[in-house]
């Protein structure tokens, strides 16, 4: 009763919910300072100011075939009309101020700019090299020479990418400071929603590993869709650049992370709630994971660009939309899974979203790409983090009540110490494994426990209880564990093999019985049988249980030599017309 007692407080105090207070308090600041960063009358103190300015009107537009004249940008040739070559040229009406540059989007094209007649910049890919690395989609800086006052302003655009022939991107002129800070301005919604994915995946992998124990892997698969997430984010946010200048990386890493951000996602939808439809879905992952091989090979070794070959995985990604879609109605509406029918809500989120995402690239409408997905990804990973942060908690939550539990089934609460079942389990380990083939044993027992319950009152009983065990686990606790077996007995299994070293610490508890039994109101001795026990190839546990009796009698023949002397004492003092109590017997 005491022990449930016990168990059942210890646990209220290890589950209470104390956290809620702690996060409404932390969700407050969060709210004041975006408040109040919203309410400064002074929002921009940068050290770059926001100098910004369109160059997107009255040009003319030239192909191999003919031009147009007062075009605006962007501008995107007919198909009938598309060669692998475009030019755009405007007279400059007015000077440019000192210290600026043009930005300009070449869309995996190759780029000249030509002014006062001679070309001022020029970026061409070079195709040296047995491997094909790919086409890249970037930005180029180009200082503006000055007096540049009715001068023509030309730049050339090539590529050999059939997507974006004929197509020019918004120009912008600026300081070059301001052109880079209004780049991060346009993307700073979807650049803080890549960074947060890309760091929540790493953590959740970190986690997983931690975890490992538990043998679910459901939060390594949404940690690793988190950060091929985050990647693709941030690669289709057009600011890679700021990071890196490698080629592949700037060309190729977006492409790659579309399937494996698939294969992530669908693993973890076979763990969370499709489990009856695991071995299909392992057997799309590792289509999924063939595409992802075939598009980084066909790229290398100059079969099919990327951008070509993507087009297929989204159109296998679209099917399994389809089939996914389908699967969760059928769980959710026709077998009323509310499991599925919940995960099926989140899925809606990033359903929508990735399909206005294969839609934007079928239409190629490439200036809105990732626009859709960056809300849709958010929401959806963060009521995945939620959910897996819900059940990771559930179970970390009764493990640690199992060990409690588990704890508290060896625990003596008396003694606070081992009790005969955690005796049982250490003897089979012992027993078991082969690291052991001789081990030390002592069995102890209280002298007159019963005599000291009825004179002296129980509380000294459990008293003496407390001290033996404080003094075995003293002498004996850095050679073994203690134990108390029953009321009045107590084991130690000691890894001490000298028969001379065990002697003497017997010797030495004996020394700290003594005076211990000076201090104390009630008479304190103990009983000490010892012995080694050497494994054999028989039966251990029969052996053990034989060599237990033996070291049993030798307590016990220790327990009636002493308990006989008492007697003994005591029927010479009362022939001597005098009586003696248990108390000075003892001493």
């Amino acid at each position: 009763m005491h022990m449930k007692k016990l168990a059942d407080t210890t646990l209220k105090k290890i589950l209470e919910p104390g956290v809620a207070k702690a996060n409404i308090y932390y969700m407050a600041i969060v709210v004041i300072i975006v408040l109040l960063s919203f309410l400064s009358p002074e929002k921009d103190l940068g050290l770059v100011g926001d100098g910004v300015f369109p160059l997107n009107e009255q040009w003319e537009v030239s192909d191999a075939s003919e031009s147009f004249k007062d075009v605006s940008l962007p501008y995107r040739t007919e198909n009938g009309q598309k060669g692998n070559e475009i030019s755009i040229t405007r007279i400059m009406e007015e000077d440019f101020e000192d210290g600026m540059f043009l930005r300009i989007r070449a869309s995996m094209q190759d780029i000249a700019v030509i002014a006062k007649g001679e070309i001022i910049y020029e970026s061409k890919r070079s195709n040296g090299g047995a491997l094909t690395f790919p086409e890249v989609s970037m930005w180029h800086l180009v200082k503006i020479p000055g007096n540049m006052e009715n001068e023509e302003l030309t730049i050339e655009f090539s590529t050999q990418i059939e997507t974006f022939k004929g197509l020019v991107n918004p120009i912008y002129y600026g300081t070059e400071g301001a052109l880079l800070k209004d780049l991060i301005s346009r993307n700073y919604t979807g650049l803080i929603v890549g960074i947060v994915m890309l760091l929540a995946g790493i953590i959740s992998i970190i986690i997983s590993f931690a975890l490992g124990k538990l043998d679910d892997r459901r939060l390594f698969y949404i940690g690793t869709f988190s950060v091929a997430a985050g990647i693709w984010t941030l690669a289709e946010l057009r600011i890679l650049q700021f990071v890196t200048g490698n080629r592949f990386i700037l060309g190729g890493i977006s492409y790659l992370m579309v399937p494996l951000m698939a294969v992530s996602l669908l693993r973890y939808f076979g763990i969370v709630f499709l489990e009856k439809y695991s071995k299909i879905i392992y057997r799309i992952s590792v289509v999924l994971a063939v595409c992802l091989v075939l598009l980084l090979a066909f790229q290398m070794f100059g079969i099919l660009p990327f951008i070509s070959g993507v087009a297929y995985v989204n159109f296998l990604l679209g099917l399994i939309i389809v089939w996914l879609a389908a699967v969760i109605f059928y769980e959710a509406v026709l077998l009323r899974n509310k499991k599925v029918g919940k995960y099926g809500i989140y899925m809606g989120l990033l359903v929508v979203s990735g399909l206005m995402e294969i839609i934007t690239f079928f239409t190629k409408d490439f200036e809105h790409m990732s626009q859709y997905s960056k809300l849709g990804f958010g929401l959806f990973l963060f009521c995945m983090l939620l959910e897996s942060i819900r059940y990771f908690n559930s179970i970390l939550t009764l493990n640690h009540k199992t060990k409690f539990l588990e704890e508290m089934a060896y625990k003596d609460i008396l003694v606070e110490g081992n009790n005969r079942a955690a005796y049982e389990r250490d003897l089979d380990l012992i027993l078991d494994s082969p690291n052991y083939k001789i081990f030390g044993f002592v069995l102890v027992d209280i002298n007159r426990l019963k005599q000291i319950n009825d004179i002296y009152g129980h509380a000294s009983g459990d008293n003496a209880i407390i001290i033996c065990y404080q003094l075995l686990f003293k002498v004996f606790g850095n050679m073994g564990k203690c134990y108390r077996l029953s009321g009045d007995e107590f084991a130690c299994i000691v890894k001490e093999t000298d028969e001379e070293v065990l002697r003497e610490a017997v010797n030495a508890l004996n020394r700290e019985v003594d005076r211990e039994d000076e201090q104390q109101e009630y008479p304190f001795s103990l009983a000490v049988g010892y012995g080694f026990y050497e494994k054999g190839n028989m039966d251990e546990r029969k052996n053990f249980s034989q060599f237990f009796h033996e070291v049993d009698q030798r307590m016990y023949g220790k327990k009636k030599r002493r308990y006989s002397d008492w007697i003994e004492s005591e029927a010479n003092q009362q022939s001597n017309g005098k009586s003696i109590d248990i108390n000075s017997a003892n001493r």
